[in-house]
């Protein structure tokens, strides 16, 4: 621990030089630096329960539970560490919660934010690790509960060259609820007693989005005056030129597609728009409400909140960020939503549910550009083949459903 807070000290000043540097294209990173050093300019209830869900991803996972907090008339603190989590959970909660960045897991920050919040309760979604964190909860006997938890072969591997203080963590755990047996087995490799860790699946296949969304993205894709439509959803940098290279080889065959772009980051929302203007393609911007014309060949999502309603305003889901090594993103969404699936190869985020849903029959990865515009074309000229793949894929979904009851039943 002595060496890890040393390290952690030396970071300190890069972390914030990258929070100045992040924000120059998102200038959010900029706002609130002080809650990442736990100084609070405003006073803040305590002694309520605290869900830590570190981004977008696993705040739209932790919805349910959240919600079901309030419902039995917990107060709740929901942290996360990036201004898109903070967004979703305002989006989400709004004053039903209370809202703040988690601090940088040095002492005296830690000690700060839970002298703040005294937590009676703190729960963490799916694989933040974090050693003072944990150290400090477990010296005021404050009950961590690990929700949705997964742990990846990679990630056991690193834990595993630092023992001690994988074991010195692991001991802080008061309960696991893990999403397979197999992160239930690596969880234990690394420290975490056995009678602490229940399997309760994954709580993503409990999701649900509401009927106001989808009619509104039926409302949405009646504007496209009845051209088919593929989504490429969450892109990150590296993908869009496959993205752009998949659309070329896509109009050779169907001229009138229009592909809807969602960027996983809003900082790029500018930079995307320019590759495809230099694609010499016309993008119609949903932040400015641009109608979609004859000749527009990109509709871009660039607005938070909005990927479910532009699935549900798609034919056919590509979901991103798994063309390049950031491990992919959750296709369950479209899988909901009754939409085909294409993933490229990086899933190790999702691995199981990647599994599942090919398997099925309900997804389709691909490996480049070509495969992508193949793929899509596929689906695309045969609406029968595709709803029977979007069949598939939802009935993956309906067949794992019920681990948020089972998740409610370990935190209780």
């Amino acid at each position: 621990m002595k060496l890890y807070n040393f390290i952690v000290f030396l970071a300190l000043p890069f972390a914030y030089l990258r929070l100045l540097w992040r924000s120059r294209l998102a200038p959010d990173y900029r706002v609130r630096i002080h809650e990442r050093f736990a100084k609070y300019k405003k006073n803040y209830n305590a002694g309520g329960i605290v869900v830590h869900a570190v981004s977008v991803g696993e705040t739209n996972a932790a919805e349910p539970l959240i919600k079901h907090l309030i419902a039995t008339g917990e107060a709740v603190t929901v942290t996360t560490m990036t201004p898109t989590g903070s967004k979703r959970v305002q989006a989400l909660f709004g004053e039903q919660v209370q809202h703040v960045y988690l601090p940088y897991d040095y002492p005296g920050a830690i000690n700060r934010f839970i002298e703040t919040f005294k937590p009676k309760k703190f729960i963490v979604m799916e694989t933040e690790w974090w050693p003072n964190l944990f150290a400090s909860l477990k010296k005021r006997s404050t009950p961590l509960l690990i929700a949705n938890a997964r742990l990846s072969e990679k990630s056991m591997r690193r834990y595993l060259k630092f023992p001690s203080m994988a074991k010195n963590m692991s001991s802080c755990v008061t309960k696991l609820a893990a999403q397979t047996q197999d992160d239930a087995v690596r969880f234990k490799s690394i420290g975490v007693d056995q009678e602490k860790i229940t399997v309760t699946g994954n709580i993503k296949f409990d999701i649900t989005c509401d009927q106001k969304t989808i009619e509104q993205g039926k409302q949405l894709k009646q504007t496209f005056a009845n051209r088919p439509v593929w989504i490429a959803a969450s892109t990150h940098p590296g993908e869009e030129q496959i993205i752009m290279d998949a659309i070329h080889g896509i109009l050779k065959h169907i001229p009138d597609a229009l592909t809807i772009i969602v960027p996983r980051h809003p900082e790029r929302f500018g930079s995307v728009q320019q590759k495809c203007l230099s694609e010499k393609f016309k993008v119609a911007l949903r932040s400015k409400n641009e109608a979609v014309t004859q000749d527009t060949t990109v509709y871009l999502g660039d607005t938070m909140g909005d990927l479910m309603l532009l699935y549900a305003a798609s034919d056919v889901a590509f979901v991103a960020g798994s063309m390049v090594a950031v491990g992919g993103h959750n296709m369950l969404e479209p899988a909901e939503l009754q939409l085909p699936i294409i993933s490229g190869p990086h899933v190790f985020n999702f691995t199981q549910i990647a599994l599942l849903l090919e398997q099925a029959g309900g997804m389709v990865i691909v490996s480049d550009a070509l495969a992508l515009s193949e793929q899509v074309i596929t689906w695309l000229r045969d609406p029968m083949h595709a709803r029977l793949a979007a069949q598939k894929a939802h009935e993956v979904v309906q067949k794992n459903r019920g681990a948020l009851n089972r998740l409610f039943e370990v935190l209780s």
